[in-house]
């Protein structure tokens, strides 16, 4: 009778436990599924904002007007470094700040000495013909894009911003009435570091994947933080 007694209190107590977890586990994970959008969300408007901060500094509209290579690289790393030191401290430095002329050429990139103009064209010289669709639509219209880019086997989180020239006459068939001479793109690679970030916030593991291709999570190897692949 005891041994009885007490299978049927295991058992009603292990159900009891196993449906708190469960239930504990689904509520989380809703939790997190509601959280993440709005993380995401924020880190965008984040990027787009300094690609937009960037792209509004004078030397780079000096920079793609100057007919001078070592002039718009000067110009270009003015810019550049006006940007970096305004950044607050603490702040993760972005992998890529390029500047890129109406055709979608690089002209410079932060602490890059020399870059190959036309790495991130395809077949063409019109200004949507770059490997970076949101580059591609900024060129086209007076708008700035927070995207996702697959770039040499990393998953980037980029902003694009138009640079424009205030002192251009504005064409009768431009309906923003602006000219746009360029575009500045700001690009942050999304590492496990950042996985192990989003973890804190959201409180599940979190992945970065597209299709079957996984570029960074939070798993970690016996309490470090090397990332367990």
């Amino acid at each position: 009778v005891i041994a009885a007694l007490t299978a049927v209190a295991f058992f009603v107590t292990s159900t009891s436990i196993d449906n708190k977890v469960r239930n504990d586990a689904e509520a989380q994970l809703r939790r997190a599924y509601h959280g993440v959008g709005k993380v995401t969300e924020l880190e965008a408007v984040d990027v787009g904002n300094k690609a937009e901060r960037l792209a509004a500094e004078r030397e780079f509209v000096t920079a793609l007007k100057s007919e001078s290579q070592s002039e718009r690289s000067n110009q270009s790393r003015l810019g550049f470094t006006k940007f970096t030191s305004n950044e607050k401290e603490g702040d993760r430095k972005p992998d890529i700040i390029a500047l890129v002329d109406a055709q979608g050429n690089i002209v410079a990139m932060n602490e890059v000495s020399s870059v190959v103009p036309k790495q991130w064209k395809k077949q063409g010289d019109a200004p949507g013909d770059t490997i970076i669709p949101a580059l591609n639509v900024v060129l086209g219209n007076r708008v700035i894009i927070s995207d996702m880019w697959d770039y040499q086997d990393r998953m980037m989180k980029i902003g694009v911003a138009p640079v424009i020239d205030p002192d251009a006459p504005v064409p009768a068939s431009d309906p923003d009435g602006v000219v746009i001479i360029g575009a500045i793109v700001v690009a942050y690679a999304q590492t496990a570091q950042d996985a192990q970030h989003d973890k804190l916030l959201l409180g599940t593991e979190i992945a970065y994947y597209d299709g079957n291709r996984v570029f960074g999570t939070s798993f970690t190897k016996g309490g470090s933080l090397e990332e367990d692949t």
